[in-house]
């Protein structure tokens, strides 16, 4: 009989081992203390959670999560689904998205980012600039409430010779302009 039904038992047993393994796995978690910062606050939200996913610390914290808020982790910008390590003391920073509004010559864009800097939302947004582009603002501007930015776009002049064409980018300072028209 034992010949009959032994790999039988043998499995049922091997199964019931990895059934245990995993159930113990779950109930011997222990809650991981974190703390959140809000960008600009003074003081961390602390909270105690089972998940290692960034998203579920937030959600703990009452934080709601919208579109291109930034989570950094030991001041790198991280994604909601990261896993974070399971250790006591960890912190996460938040920042939620400040609208930013360019104003080009031929149109008004709008955009949220939680970046630090209006050059790292910019980058971010795959708006990329020339050298002979001006922007009323630095890059290194701080996110910290709304932007409104102009954004002049260099447009190429075409120097035509006797045999050659060159292509030179081309830009005139709003107070160049305003000084050449009126020596005009």
């Amino acid at each position: 009989m034992i010949k009959r039904f032994g790999k039988q038992f043998a499995v049922g047993i091997s199964a019931a081992g990895m059934l245990l393994t995993t159930l113990s796995f779950f109930l011997t978690r222990q809650p991981i203390s974190a703390e959140i910062w809000l960008d600009g606050g003074d003081e961390p939200a602390a909270v105690m959670v089972e998940s290692p996913l960034a998203a579920n610390w937030l959600m703990e914290a009452g934080i709601r999560v919208f579109p291109n808020d930034s989570v950094r982790y030991g001041g790198i910008p991280i994604p909601y689904d990261f896993k974070l390590p399971e250790k006591n003391g960890q912190h996460l920073l938040y920042k939620p998205a400040v609208p930013i509004t360019i104003q080009t010559a031929n149109e008004s864009i709008r955009l949220y980012s939680g970046a630090e800097t209006l050059g790292e939302a910019l980058w971010e947004h795959s708006i990329f600039l020339k050298g002979s582009d001006d922007l009323s603002l630095p890059l290194s501007t701080p996110l910290n409430q709304a932007v409104t930015v102009t954004l002049l776009r260099s447009q190429p002049v075409r120097i035509q010779l006797d045999k050659d064409e060159i292509e030179v980018p081309n830009f005139l300072p709003r107070k160049a302009t305003t000084r050449s028209s009126a020596e005009a």
